[in-house]
């Protein structure tokens, strides 16, 4: 039985991903929505922050963790599979292993974040953060870049990524100016933009991958059941 590529990676590696992001999110504004939009600063907000959701609250932190730990363990072939095919195709070793290293980083930077919430360990949470957030806004960047002149790590026509690099920046840039606003100035509604661009920021990424491992989809591995012996 051949199974596509990209069927694998999407069924193992990137849906578990949006599995846990839907269902913490989901379940914090429809069961614990009072508490979640709730500061220090006891101002108005109208979304709770992801940061927070998967750091206060059981059993949200959990669920995020079992999920989002095992869908990097996943990404990790994916991206073995990512840096062979680049080589393969392109025959530049630099450019396959600078941009695995990329991933390799970006991994672990979700892994930081995921394990360390920022209650427990804000420190750690807060590196975590900044490394997956740098190092993918880097990846994503350079893999549209090339994707735009034809070069994709699968062969094939290339799939239009163009528009994530913009919405990583706008995120990202959105992230840092209203964290710095809400501990400045607790202006009222500041941190629910704050927890809306961080869900922007992770859908981006959930969603330039899955358009990536798309490009896997006419390559199969084969499944095969134990032969019978005939008498």
């Amino acid at each position: 039985m051949a199974v596509g590529v990209g069927a694998i990676h999407i069924g193992l590696g990137i849906f578990p991903a949006f599995l846990a992001c839907m269902t913490c999110y989901l379940s914090i504004v429809v069961y614990q929505y009072s508490d979640s939009v709730y500061t220090e600063c006891e101002v108005w907000n109208f979304v709770p922050s992801f940061s927070s959701t998967i750091g206060n609250y059981k059993p949200q932190r959990y669920v995020w963790r079992l999920l989002t730990g095992y869908s990097c363990g996943v990404r990790l072939l994916h991206l073995a599979l990512f840096r062979k095919c680049y080589a393969l195709h392109k025959k530049n070793d630099i450019l396959s292993n600078s941009l695995a290293l990329l991933r390799c980083l970006e991994l672990l930077g979700l892994f930081l974040l995921t394990i360390f919430s920022s209650t427990e360990f804000f420190s750690l949470h807060a590196f975590g953060f900044t490394l997956f957030v740098m190092c993918s806004t880097i990846n994503v960047t350079v893999v549209s870049w090339l994707n735009a002149r034809g070069v994709t790590a699968s062969g094939m026509v290339h799939r239009d990524t163009t528009h994530h690099p913009f919405l990583y920046f706008v995120s990202f840039t959105c992230c840092f100016v209203t964290y710095i606003l809400h501990n400045m100035y607790c202006t009222p509604g500041i941190y629910s933009v704050f927890g809306a661009m961080e869900v922007l920021l992770i859908g981006t990424n959930i969603h330039f991958h899955f358009r990536e491992v798309r490009q896997y989809s006419l390559h199969t591995v084969s499944i095969e059941g134990p032969r019978t012996g005939s008498f």
